[in-house]
């Protein structure tokens, strides 16, 4: 005897249940829908659909993965197709399930609902624990990075700048050098990554100037490149230095003209992370300016470090080379 309706309806409201149960390890902010078997949104909790629209998956992506969904209905028992929730910063994750039904969780890797960095931490590596937990993930040629991976690049950059933030380590080098060098090559790796545009400026002349600074400097003036460049408006970066004879001090600026939210979860552990380990910072926000300004001490002896210029050049290479320093930069940078 076939099926009625209400025995349909009924089976996903049991299968929804189950599947909420199932879901408890995720945050519970996430979104969560079942599909019949045309794409149609049986049941859904703390999924925002818009009124004008009929209630189906093809409403919650781009009309360029429409063909992917039909081919991956047929062929797959999971993929991962991209959303646009949250300014298009998600991947719907789609497993068959019983009697035709299919679930559905919304994975995102914005910011929202973060207010900590680790925080967000949390929340990217639940995503991901969810994404291990398929043998086999089909995804859509039209994501930018398969969805594993970006998960993983994303978690990567975060952890690093979270670690940077929480303290310093008793091991941690000190190294002298010239610092329009180093600012030359980290604004060469940001500009190559993405395309930003950094403007060196010298202020006053410090064109000599050495500075002696923890190792660690280099990884977070390249997220302060990515941070900057982030709440750009015109991808563009100005970097200036200038020495205060004062107190002995080189001060970095990074800054750019911006018209949106600029406190953020990586400028807080960014100022931590400076901070810590003595390099003062403070950032600003005014009349459309953003600045981000770092204090370093100048090296007294700059003379017994000018000779070593090419082996601290090799060394920032060897840094820049560091697959974790571009998960850092793409993390922070949005890209």
């Amino acid at each position: 005897m076939p099926e009625t309706c209400p025995v349909k309806l009924h089976k996903s409201a049991l299968v929804f249940s189950k599947f909420c149960a199932d879901m408890e390890m995720l945050p519970s902010y996430t979104p969560i829908f079942l599909i019949d078997r045309r794409g149609r949104i049986i049941n859904k909790r703390k999924l925002s659909t818009s009124k004008d629209d009929f209630e189906s998956i093809y409403n919650l992506v781009s009309d360029t993965e429409t063909s992917f969904i039909n081919e991956s209905e047929r062929a797959c028992d999971a993929y991962a197709v991209k959303g646009k929730a949250d300014d298009g910063k998600c991947f719907i994750v789609v497993s068959k399930d019983r009697d035709g039904f299919s679930r559905c969780v919304v994975c995102s890797y914005s910011e929202d609902k973060c207010i900590k960095l680790h925080d967000y931490i949390e929340k990217l590596c639940s995503y991901k624990d969810y994404l291990d937990s398929f043998a086999s993930l089909a995804f859509s040629s039209m994501a930018r990075l398969p969805v594993k991976r970006l998960f993983r690049m994303k978690i990567s950059g975060a952890m690093e700048l979270w670690e940077l933030s929480s303290g310093t380590d008793s091991s941690e080098k000190r190294i002298s050098f010239p610092i329009m060098l180093a600012l030359e090559k980290l604004g060469a790796f940001a500009s190559k990554a993405n395309g930003a545009k950094i403007e060196l400026v010298n202020a006053g002349n410090p064109v000599t100037s050495v500075v002696n600074v923890p190792e660690a400097f280099f990884k977070l003036a390249v997220s302060t490149m990515a941070l900057v460049h982030r709440l750009s408006t015109n991808a563009r970066v100005r970097v200036s230095v200038g020495e205060r004879e004062q107190d002995g001090k080189v001060t970095i600026t990074f800054s750019c003209k911006t018209n949106g939210k600029t406190d953020s979860i990586y400028q807080k552990a960014l100022v931590s992370a400076f901070n810590e380990r003595g390099m003062k910072s403070e950032a600003l926000e005014n009349d459309g300016e953003y600045t981000f300004a770092v204090h370093a001490d100048v090296e007294k002896r700059a003379e017994a470090v000018i000779s070593d210029v090419a082996f601290i050049s090799r060394r920032i290479d060897a840094i820049v080379d560091d697959r974790v320093l571009s998960d850092m930069y793409f993390t922070i940078s949005d890209i």
